[in-house]
């Protein structure tokens, strides 16, 4: 009897995992409401996690050791000077522009400022030594070994200086001028010789100083380059140049 009983109870079983507790195809009310939304919450599988990606390598391009390139110093540029590298604003070059036609030469300082009067013959400059100058030196042949060796060789310059002659006073600033502007040549010793008279303007509003002169030799390759010098004998002598 314990047999039987037993396989009734396995075939009991055995029924209710097949069918469930209701006939076949049966829907069975379990009494809890379920909605769509309970379904998708309760089946809704878990994403499984994702390594991270790797970062993006980016180039970063060396520093270039490339030098800058040196001005052109021939006729026909413009060429450019750091502002207020010199305290005396008469003296700070701004600016170079340069033209060349023909054997003439036409070369405009650009000034941080040109006063209206300045102080000559100051005390503690030796009479006939030099006090203000501004000049444009050419090297007509490239050749340094010629010419002025002081200055790179250069060949002749426009050149305009005023010289200490008599007692200091205050006066027009075109009194610098007193002693002339002319185109010098160079001895081989340095010392400078009269070509032929120039061509002087100044500009007070746009504070320029503009020389023309006859250049004897000069082609459109000719090395220039140009100078400002103060004696400034409060402290010490100061120059400001482009192409030197």
């Amino acid at each position: 009897m314990k047999k039987v009983c037993f396989a009734i109870v396995n075939l009991t079983i055995l029924s209710l995992l097949l069918y469930g507790c209701g006939q076949p195809g049966e829907e069975i009310d379990n009494g809890i409401e379920s909605t769509d939304t309970e379904a998708a919450d309760l089946w809704t599988p878990t994403k499984a996690p994702t390594d991270n990606p790797a970062p993006t390598r980016t180039f970063t391009p060396a520093p270039s050791n490339t030098p800058t390139p040196e001005p052109l110093c021939i006729p026909g540029e413009t060429l450019f000077d750091e502002e207020g590298d010199i305290d005396i604003a008469h003296a700070d070059l701004l600016k170079i522009e340069s033209h060349l036609e023909g054997g003439v030469l036409t070369v405009v300082f650009y000034l941080r400022e040109i006063p209206v009067e300045i102080e000559i013959n100051r005390e503690g400059v030796d009479t006939w030594d030099v006090e203000y100058s501004w000049s444009a030196y050419i090297d007509v042949d490239h050749d340094t070994s010629t010419g002025d060796q002081y200055h790179q060789g250069a060949d002749y310059a426009l050149f305009t200086a005023a010289a200490k002659e008599g007692f200091q006073k205050t006066a027009n600033f075109q009194s610098v001028f007193y002693n002339g502007f002319s185109v010098c040549g160079f001895e081989a010793d340095g010392s400078m010789y009269p070509v032929s008279s120039g061509v002087l303007a100044v500009d007070y509003e746009n504070g320029t100083i503009t020389m023309e002169g006859i250049i004897p030799g000069i082609t459109a390759n000719s090395h220039l380059f140009f100078e400002t010098f103060d004696m400034n004998p409060d402290a010490a002598p100061v120059t400001d140049s482009i192409c030197n």
